[in-house]
């Protein structure tokens, strides 16, 4: 394969569904942890799992995840004071994806990242 077919092939869509899997599977923490920090952002001390799912330190000290509450309020926090915007939060999350494993050939990894 030629480099300028990789490359106007390149990207999450044009991997074989293994190699998307794969990437995937290395990656689903970091870019869950990143989906609930954005939409974290708008909120004060609190969580927000999912649109109708929105977690505060009492409710994550009644469930157990006191703890998780904590560390990703941190993050929340942190990327508050930095401004961090929509896009950067995607890219945030491709480079979570990017990095997460080594493909199934080196180009495709290399081109990827």
């Amino acid at each position: 394969m030629n480099k300028e077919r990789l490359v106007s092939r390149s990207g999450f869509s044009s991997l074989s569904l293994g190699d998307q899997m794969s990437l995937l599977q290395s990656a689903w923490m970091e870019i869950l942890i990143l989906s609930i920090v954005f939409r974290s952002l708008p909120y004060e001390d609190e969580l927000v799992y999912a649109e109708d799912y929105v977690m505060d330190e009492e409710h994550s000290r009644l469930t157990g995840l006191l703890d998780l509450y904590v560390s990703i309020l941190q993050l929340v926090r942190k990327y508050k004071k930095l401004k961090v915007e929509k896009e950067e939060f995607v890219t945030l999350k491709a480079i979570a994806l990017a990095n997460s494993v080594q493909l199934h050939t080196a180009d495709l990894t290399e081109e990827l990242q």
